[in-house]
């Protein structure tokens, strides 16, 4: 049997889920295991969440929102560099994610990304997305150049709804971190749970079918998308460069010290924010498994060196900008063509 290269990504995609599924569990489980265990025998002895009534559903609040308050209110700089780093990664695949489920190509779990947001939310977005939808956009063989084509357009009001969702979802996870009444945070932990049904699906149902439109449509489509990703670019680049100043103000930490961070089962607080440090790491690892898969070695070597100069966020969306560029220029190369 002669594998393709997708089914080598697929599987790629697989492992790296797995992977880090397993350290994931190590690193904040001495932490979690009596929450969790609290919550499965009695979640309403606890006061440390928002009560909604519903016994399944307050289980699992009553160990993720004493989570999120210990990386928010118990590690101060890690904490906060811990967060930062995973909503700017996670905000920049959802970015992706959201735009590219609304081509008609897309097909299976591409499609969904307010499902693999909620499972995420269960098991760690780092997680969701190469299991469930990074491995299927390979499987599909999606991450193959895109053809000027219907099956690859995006109107306009499609792409703007997207980008407006992944906005407000970003504000609302940074209000996390910002609201200092206990009662409100913990409300916005639990409704935080199930944001990502709220904002990714609401694109999918504003989205009309691109069959058929014209390539004037679908080139406004592609230009939107690309303003999206430079965008989204430069807010990431800002962000990675303002956290490493952030970072130099503090005690010098050695890399031993941090790999002993990511590693080690922490009893403390600082287990959830390695928990966040891990994801991000995964999701960075995810940016270089796509981009690995266009075949390009100059793209990899150039996303490696823009992820320490502007951040894995960033460079990821500086190499989906050039990606949708080509589509750009094979759609006016047609144009050119009719008119001759």
């Amino acid at each position: 049997m002669v594998f393709q290269a997708s089914t080598y990504y697929t599987l790629a995609s697989v492992g790296l889920a797995f992977g880090t599924f397993q350290q994931l569990g190590k690193s904040c489980t001495k932490f979690l295991d009596p929450l969790i265990q609290q919550g499965i025998d009695n979640p309403y002895v606890l006061d440390t969440f928002h009560k909604t009534g519903v016994r399944s559903v307050d289980t699992f609040l009553s160990f993720i929102t004493p989570f999120f308050d210990a990386v928010l209110l118990k590690t101060g700089s890690l904490g906060t560099v811990s967060l930062i780093a995973i909503f700017s990664t996670a905000t920049a695949w959802f970015t992706f994610a959201s735009i590219e489920s609304l081509r008609d190509r897309s097909k299976g779990l591409v499609k969904q990304v307010a499902l693999v947001g909620l499972i995420g939310q269960l098991l760690g977005i780092s997680v969701s997305f190469p299991l469930l939808w990074l491995s299927s956009f390979f499987f599909y063989k999606l991450h193959e150049k895109m053809k000027a084509n219907d099956s690859s357009y995006v109107k306009p009001a499609g792409v703007y709804t997207a980008a407006a969702s992944n906005l407000i979802f970003l504000l609302f996870t940074v209000s996390l971190g910002v609201v200092k009444n206990d009662s409100t945070r913990k409300l916005l932990i639990a409704i935080f749970q199930i944001a990502p049904v709220v904002f990714y699906t609401l694109p999918v149902y504003l989205h009309f079918d691109s069959n058929h439109v014209s390539l004037q449509v679908s080139r406004k489509g592609s230009e939107a998308v690309k303003k999206v990703y430079q965008l989204s670019a430069l807010a990431f680049a800002v962000t990675h460069i303002g956290t490493c100043l952030y970072i130099l103000q503090f005690p010098f930490i050695t890399f031993g010290d941090f790999i002993k961070l990511l590693t080690t089962a922490n009893p403390g607080p600082e287990g959830c924010a390695a928990f966040l440090l891990l994801e991000y790491f995964s999701l960075s690892v995810a940016s270089l498994l796509y981009i690995a898969s266009q075949g390009d070695i100059t793209a990899v070597k150039k996303y490696l060196i823009q992820s320490v100069a502007v951040g894995p966020a960033a460079a990821f969306m500086l190499f989906t900008s050039k990606r949708e560029q080509e589509l750009i220029d094979e759609i006016d190369r047609i144009n050119q063509n009719k008119k001759k």
